[in-house]
């Protein structure tokens, strides 16, 4: 399948993941609502990895396929300095902003059909997050 990777280096980084976010969610067939779903979700993770991690890191989008269902597989990974407590980070009453653009990882959880967090203190985080398309938009993917 297709696969775009991105790095996470500066602010201006992050515009450049959104875009690029809508540009292939729109290249599937998503949905405009969906496609802002994506834009906000990418944005959410690719500001923490600046604003939370004391590193850089990485965006990749992957267009997948399971069970004749196409979805857009969104990874951002970072060496920072992990996630602390993360089970009382994805309640929906925590962030760790209070500039984000909705309420940080839990808003994730929201607008994401799947979304999985792997942290390590010490060793960085790994987000995962997977949308699918509808059964409508399904019909007009190749």
């Amino acid at each position: 399948m297709v696969r775009t990777t991105l790095p996470i280096c500066f602010r201006s980084d992050v515009i450049r993941a959104r875009q690029l976010g809508c540009d292939t969610a729109e290249t599937m067939g998503f949905s405009r609502i969906d496609r802002r779903r994506i834009a906000t979700a990418i944005s959410e993770v690719t500001r923490n990895i600046l604003q939370h991690s004391g590193a850089t890191g990485t965006l990749n989008l992957e267009v997948v396929e399971r069970d004749s269902k196409y979805g857009l597989l969104i990874t951002v990974e970072d060496s920072g300095c992990g996630i602390p407590d993360t089970p009382s980070l994805l309640g929906d009453s925590n962030s760790s902003s209070v500039t984000c653009l909705g309420a940080g990882i839990p808003s994730c959880k929201r607008l994401m059909d799947e979304c999985e967090i792997v942290t390590a203190m010490g060793q960085g985080t790994l987000i995962r997050m997977t949308i699918w398309l509808s059964k409508e938009e399904q019909r007009d993917h190749p």
